[in-house]
């Protein structure tokens, strides 16, 4: 078993040089050639100046260059920073002060559009990947994938030694609420979470997987690195906005895999079932993450899928995958659960006061274990905040069953107080998304309502557009006063154009709260 993240394609290459490791949008690369790629990319970094744990910021759609940066990074001694393909100038600005980046390694068309952001630093190098070198000045010298790439195969330089406690990511991080953070992951911390999803899987090298989540994110990535380390393949696709795209891959590569979140599911689910089921005839299994799955969408998609396995995780990118469940193999009573914990992890429930609480009792997620992070990059608050006794305490409420199941209820900084009762979002917005219509919705608590004192409870609803003229506001407000206690019910709907999410699926709250606010001054 592998020890580095640079093992991974090292050993793969040396077994079976000539099998199929990666397909994206432009064509495939074996273990052999990629490998090789890596070794040249990492020796052209070092003799161009990389320190050991000097920051690579990465910044790539779903594709094989973000893997031959991501592991060149690693390989030649430094720290991989991925950033998300759409990510914006400011947050991009704010990770390069933030991480001190020596290098930055881009996709050429990103870098026209963040060059503001590159040129405001000193760097090494920026390197990109692409024909043509662009004829943009920024501070530092500029190089094609090509240049560096022959420098290394020319002057060959000693890589820096590794050891499992070297830092190998830091995989930046704003959750729902708040300014990107760098979460620090060491070498160790990422082989101990993929050895946990290979056992739990069962991934062969017979595998494949169709990856539409961003591999910036420790979600898709994780996916993608298990079946590298055993020999499959990955398909690459950048979402579901070329879904016949991803329709033609699962037949023609007959996907073994198929890890996404639940509003993707929904969407196959209500819009494509049929293809998706025929189409799906190969998938062995469907992995679950980032947001919990409403347990009628788990029937349905188990009733169309029959033969597949639906399996979850829990984890956060602090922490990653700290349970895991098949919903398959534990049925229906389950389904609103994320699991037991994986091997070696470790899961309390905790009060206020940092006591352990009884199986059925409602209190913090407190995970520990060798996945849990060491802490946030320059920030030692953030990390005493979080971190305790080496216990990462999660943000997430919930409770263990007598089994040692865990159930997520929901987060600490989402709970609404309600004239002095509190309830958390997703209860509401469980039944909301039962109203027929209503695609995706998120709950937020708003202070200022005219005539109302403290929180009061507001929906933001997308909808189907075939119903999104005819919507009644009025009878979903009945819906649900049918099914919650009143404090649960939204005083008011808003509709929007669509629920401002994460890549990784999550409710952007902040962000929700002040579309809705903005809603509101338009109808003052």
């Amino acid at each position: 078993m592998y020890n580095l993240i640079p093992e991974i394609l090292h050993q793969q290459a040396r077994r079976t040089p000539q099998r199929r490791a990666i397909i994206d949008s432009k064509g495939e690369v074996t273990y052999g050639a990629l490998s090789d790629a890596v070794a040249d990319l990492a020796h052209g970094l070092r003799a161009k100046g990389l320190t050991k744990g000097g920051r690579c910021v990465c910044v790539f759609p779903n594709s094989i260059d973000f893997f031959l940066a991501h592991f060149a990074a690693i390989t030649a001694g430094g720290v991989s920073v991925p950033c998300e393909y759409n990510i914006t100038a400011s947050n991009f600005s704010t990770i390069l002060k933030d991480c001190e980046a020596e290098f930055v390694l881009i996709a050429a068309d990103v870098f026209t559009r963040l060059t503001d952001a590159i040129s405001r630093l000193d760097l090494h190098a920026v390197i990109i990947f692409g024909p043509a070198k662009l004829d943009i000045q920024v501070n530092g010298p500029v190089y094609l994938l090509s240049e560096i790439i022959a420098a290394g195969k020319q002057l060959p330089s000693r890589l820096h030694q590794l050891s499992e406690n070297d830092l190998a990511a830091i995989m930046y991080t704003t959750g729902s609420t708040g300014a990107p953070k760098g979460v620090l992951l060491k070498q160790s911390n990422v082989m101990a979470a993929l050895r946990n999803i290979t056992r739990f899987v069962g991934y062969t090298e017979d595998d494949s997987e169709l990856i539409i989540l961003p591999v910036s994110h420790n979600f898709g990535l994780g996916h993608a690195y298990c079946n590298l380390m055993n020999g499959g393949f990955i398909y690459l696709a950048n979402g579901m906005s070329r879904i016949g795209r991803i329709f033609g891959a699962l037949e023609k590569y007959k996907i073994t895999g198929f890890p996404g979140t639940p509003l993707g599911y929904g969407l196959l689910l209500d819009r494509f079932a049929e293809v998706f089921a025929a189409k799906a005839s190969s998938l062995r299994f469907i992995v679950i993450d980032s947001a919990p799955m409403p347990p009628e969408r788990t029937k349905s998609l188990q009733a169309l899928l029959p033969h597949v396995n639906i399996m979850v995780y829990y984890g956060l990118t602090e922490a990653s995958r700290s349970t895991y469940i098949s919903l398959t193999a534990a049925g229906p009573n389950y389904y609103q659960s994320v699991g037991r914990p994986m091997e070696n992890i470790v899961i309390d429930i905790q009060n206020e006061f940092g006591e352990n609480l009884a199986p059925g009792k409602i209190g913090e997620v407190v995970i520990s274990g060798p996945t849990v992070t060491e802490g946030y990059w320059k920030k030692p608050d953030q990390t005493a905040a979080v971190l305790r006794n080496g216990k990462m305490h999660s943000g997430d409420i919930g409770y263990l069953d007598n089994d040692g199941y865990l159930f997520i209820t929901g987060r600490i900084k989402d709970v609404i107080n309600v004239g002095g009762l509190k309830l958390n979002p997703s209860e509401t917005e469980e039944t909301l998304q039962k109203f027929p219509g209503v695609c995706d919705v998120g709950v937020v608590g708003l202070d200022g309502i005219p005539g109302i004192t403290g929180e009061a409870v507001v929906a933001g609803l997308a909808l189907d557009k075939a119903d999104a003229r005819d919507f009644d506001r009025e009878a979903c407000m009945r819906f649900c006063l049918g099914r919650l206690e009143k404090f649960k019910v939204p005083i008011r709907l808003f509709i929007l154009d669509h629920i401002p999410r994460t890549d990784s699926g999550k409710i952007k709250r902040h962000e929700l709260v002040e579309t809705i606010k903005s809603k509101m001054s338009e109808n003052n």
